[in-house]
């Protein structure tokens, strides 16, 4: 969804949840290791909805989200300039 050229290792801390961007790599499958994000959802069923709300909404709007992905990758690169 955003930038999946970029493979990251994420931190998560014990007892605290997912954040929108720690999703969006989750779903993006742009994590090196996804295991903590596995373990962790498996257990939180708040970031366990917010992660199928969104892996929902990317396959209900396959435009909308390529149209998102395409700006926010211009927007990536003249910020790169």
């Amino acid at each position: 969804f955003f930038n999946s050229n970029y493979k990251g290792i994420m931190i998560i801390k014990k007892g605290k949840c997912l954040d929108d961007n720690q999703v969006a790599q989750f779903v993006d499958g742009c994590l090196i290791d996804d295991g903590l994000v596995i373990a962790h959802i498996n257990i939180c069923t708040d970031c366990f909805e917010q992660v199928t709300f969104v892996m929902n909404f990317i396959s209900d709007n396959p435009e909308l989200c390529k149209e998102l992905n395409d700006s926010y990758n211009a927007m990536a690169h003249r910020s790169l300039k």
